[in-house]
């Protein structure tokens, strides 16, 4: 999808120092137990794994802040919803593909952006009690463990989130991605 430029900015965090700072488990899973997707995708909780097992397997977390900035020109503004949904979907694309690369080279474990855009066109196999048909490239989100990502993005990387009031599109769509590892030195990202 034309119509939409990107800019990132990138931080770096002792796992133990995100949990501490930045997790709030209950809090933020009373939110997901409210969401129409709890429960209804693989993506979301509840999980069927332990997520402080897997959180704790890793010493190093990288946070990704992508700006998705609108270039209002040529962007249909009549449904903002609608638009807003296609330049995540779009950008999407291309930030779960660079970070499963990271863990195909480095090890360690993605975060996607949001909610899982696999099976967009079809209801997730979790409501029919079958499993993942796309397991080996879904991952869940940061939020969905129980980050703070609007204390994340401010405080880490200097972004504030914004939102869409439904009638204009916002001047950027904040897109959070991580990735926690073990690995030594810098990530190339």
């Amino acid at each position: 999808m034309d119509g939409y430029r990107t800019e990132e900015h990138i931080a770096s965090i002792a796992t133990a120092d995100y949990v501490r700072r930045y997790r709030d488990t209950e809090r933020f899973l009373s939110y997901c137990r409210e969401c129409r997707m709890y429960g209804n995708y693989w993506t979301c909780p509840p999980f069927s794994f332990d997520a402080d097992a897997v959180v704790r397997q890793y010493r190093h977390t990288l946070i990704i802040v992508t700006k998705v900035i609108p270039e209002t020109e040529g962007i249909p503004q009549n449904d903002v919803c609608v638009t807003v949904e296609r330049l995540i979907r779009d950008c999407r694309q291309t930030l779960d593909s660079r970070l499963l690369a990271l863990e195909n080279r480095y090890g360690g474990r993605a975060f996607f952006a949001g909610n899982c855009k696999l099976c967009y066109t079809a209801p997730c196999s979790r409501t029919q009690g079958e499993r993942c048909i796309h397991a080996d490239m879904a991952r869940p989100s940061l939020e969905s463990f129980g980050f703070d990502l609007m204390r994340t993005t401010q405080e880490l990387c200097g972004v504030k989130m914004l939102w869409s009031d439904g009638k204009s599109l916002p001047p950027y769509i904040t897109l959070v991605s991580g990735f926690m590892h073990n690995t030594e030195g810098e990530i190339i990202w």
